[in-house]
């Protein structure tokens, strides 16, 4: 009895272990946006590689799977996901934003060999720097709780490193040398991107600049649609225009993929002009708020202002991308999902390559 009491009670013991639950404390938005950028920084300060990928946005899919793992107490990383997953587990007063990069750099210091094949094995120091340092990169998402006296960082990302893969190639004289089709150059962190897409400034908490940054309080649907026959994609706000489309013999409606500003506002000085521009001889939209590459669209003619966007996540609590692709019949525009997510990994098999993020709005 003594016996099958002791075994009762060590099997009760590591089943209290096997279903630790940790405390949440996830991250705020604002530090996702900070993590991010500290990744950029940190997977650009790895000089002469040939093809880094800049992160370019927070993904609330990777945000809930992660803040899900990291309640959990992970003390591996997942084999049964889709996403790349990478942890670390550090005393219980650290916050986690900047430990987690520094710690993926400090052991990227330690365990990358230009060139030869790493098997991490069960080291979780080499599985963080592999993962944090994987050459491809898209969108990511991190959860944090209180494990005991540990605090448990977890984040997810688009893509999986490969077992047996150096995470990127290094070779001096070499930087960006080898940038995939849809991120083809360098941009200001130093990563394989479109143009500047991923560059940001980590947020500041000051209150001045939270009072002139907030969300608009006028905010209207943004319609997509998408007509098959002319492979005509087209992004709505005009309820005539709107109803008139409905319904229409080979015509897709996507319902709103976020909301727009209706109009500009103090409230959120960052606002620009949503303007769609028409191809007749292409028969194609296009939608731009950045002035400066607006010369650059010759054939196209400006037909109105749609709604407010920003640049940049965060910006005025904007949490929503809208993609752009562009193919040889023209540019598509797009939110985030299955969808954009299969023409990314596509890699331009549909004709379709990766051209940034054309302006952020809101859910």
């Amino acid at each position: 009895m003594w016996l099958v009491g002791v075994v009762c009670a060590a099997l009760c013991l590591s089943g209290s272990v096997l279903a630790e639950t940790g405390i949440p404390k996830p991250f705020h938005r604002r530090d996702q946006v900070t993590m991010r950028i500290l990744h950029n920084m940190a997977r650009g300060s790895r000089l002469n590689h040939l093809n880094m990928e800049c992160l370019i946005s927070t993904n609330d899919y990777m945000v809930k799977y992660a803040q899900t793992a990291a309640e959990k107490c992970i003390r591996a990383v997942p084999n049964d996901t889709t996403y790349g997953v990478a942890y670390i587990r550090l005393p219980k007063d650290a916050a986690g934003v900047k430990e987690f990069t520094e710690k993926a750099t400090e052991y990227d210091d330690l365990f990358y060999s230009p060139g030869e094949e790493e098997h991490c094995a069960a080291d979780d120091r080499c599985q963080l720097h592999k993962q944090v340092f994987w050459h491809e990169a898209h969108e990511m998402g991190c959860g944090r709780a209180i494990c005991g006296d540990e605090t448990v960082v977890v984040c997810a990302y688009s893509y999986k490193h490969e077992p047996l893969s150096p995470p990127y190639l290094q070779f001096p004289g070499a930087q960006c040398l080898q940038c995939s089709e849809y991120k083809p150059s360098c941009n200001s962190y130093n990563l394989c991107c479109n143009d500047d897409s991923g560059y940001e400034l980590i947020p500041t908490p000051s209150s001045e600049i939270a009072q002139c940054s907030q969300r608009p309080d006028k905010l209207n649907r943004l319609m997509r649609f998408w007509h098959q026959p002319t492979t005509k994609n087209m992004l709505l706000t005009d309820p005539t225009e709107i109803a008139m489309l409905s319904g229409q013999p080979g015509m897709t409606e996507y319902g709103p993929i976020g909301r727009v500003a209706t109009m500009p506002t103090a409230k959120c000085p960052q606002l620009m002009p949503i303007n769609r521009f028409y191809n007749e001889e292409l028969n194609f939209n296009y939608y731009e708020i950045r002035s400066e590459r607006m010369h650059a669209l010759r054939g196209y003619k400006n037909i109105g202002i749609i709604g407010y966007a920003v640049k940049g996540e965060n910006i005025c609590e904007a949490d929503v991308p809208v993609y752009v692709f562009n193919s040889p019949k023209g540019p598509i525009h797009l939110q985030r999902g299955e969808e954009a997510t299969k023409l990314l990994r596509s890699g331009g098999t549909y004709n379709y390559t990766w051209a940034g993020i054309a302006f952020w709005i809101w859910k």
